[in-house]
């Protein structure tokens, strides 16, 4: 097979696993504001082998998000705050659900400024939040993966 085609093949493949992945995450939260219980590794694991069992990147290729994970040492918990971030930014539900949640008033229940996902909300959201992940030598905001607005209000910054 060429390799055009296969890179064309690859570039589909990962654009689906991202699309289930973040209609999994949006998943999750439907399921939290339902039972306003957070939710456990093992439980977001679930739900994205669910989203994405089917799905085959193929030949063994990794996905972006595999390969993003691997080059900058994310932790699961970070690969899921990137799928939050990222949800919010591809799928449509994510949008619904903020707005179905408590932003009429500018900040939900949780105390959350409604410009996207915080640290508020995924400490709500999962159990295992750790404050860690947020600091400026972690890898997520070393690289700049991910940039808190406002890092005088973490907790509900997006």
């Amino acid at each position: 097979m060429a390799p055009e085609r296969l890179h064309d093949q690859w570039l589909a493949a990962n654009q689906a696993h991202l699309q289930a992945s973040a209609s999994a995450i949006v998943d999750l939260l439907y399921r939290y504001a339902e039972t306003g219980q957070p939710q456990t590794a093992d439980d977001v694991a679930a739900a994205l082998q669910a989203r994405c069992a089917d799905l085959k990147i193929g030949q063994g290729m990794p996905t972006a998000m595999d390969h993003l994970a691997s080059i900058f040492g994310l932790t699961p918990l970070e690969r899921r705050i990137l799928l939050l971030c990222l949800a919010f930014q591809i799928a449509p539900r994510a949008g619904r659900w903020w707005s179905e949640h408590g932003i009429a008033t500018g900040v939900n229940r949780a105390g959350i400024a409604p410009q996207g996902p915080s640290f508020g909300l995924m400490r709500d959201l999962w159990d295992d939040v750790d404050w860690q992940v947020f600091l400026p030598t972690a890898p997520l905001r070393h690289w700049r993966i991910l940039e808190v607005q406002q890092p005088t209000a973490l907790l509900t910054s997006p």
